[in-house]
């Protein structure tokens, strides 16, 4: 959402997973936060969204460091088609308005995302999948059996 609160979540978010991804996501990159329920149909930011964007890009340059990881020009609005599958189905797969509301981020992320080869070839994860179920625990993790 484009307000102060989720802004400062994105930011809370990113540095547990941070904190997590040696043991757990070694490889995992941030490729794009992505804002969402714009709240008006124009292509302008009313003045929250404005101050939302900038502190979202604040929040994950101190969680994740320097780089060009918030959307501010690909912002997925407030829409009904979206609301009326939400927990029934797949909006982008419901609507061709939604399918052109997701494709450009889509384009971004992959364009983002794709190389030749992955940075981790020639890597492992120390240590066996037991091992780092038990670490979980050392992020505030729980699991429920």
């Amino acid at each position: 959402m484009l307000d102060l609160l989720s802004a400062e979540r994105v930011g809370l978010f990113l540095g547990a997973v941070k904190q997590m991804k040696p043991k757990l996501f070694p490889h995992l990159e941030l490729a794009a936060v992505v804002g969402t329920m714009k709240g008006d149909g124009t292509q302008k930011l009313r003045e929250i969204e404005t101050k939302a964007l900038a502190e979202a890009k604040r929040r994950v340059e101190l969680a994740w460091g320097h780089g060009d990881y918030v959307l501010e020009k690909l912002l997925v609005p407030r829409k009904q088609s979206i609301a009326d599958v939400a927990g029934l189905s797949i909006a982008y797969y419901e609507s061709d308005e939604v399918k052109t509301i997701i494709n450009p981020i889509g384009d971004v992320i992959f364009n983002r995302t794709r190389r030749e080869h992955p940075r981790y070839e020639g890597q492992h994860i120390e240590g066996s999948l037991a091992e780092l179920r038990r670490g979980t625990a050392d992020f505030g993790v729980e699991r429920v059996q």
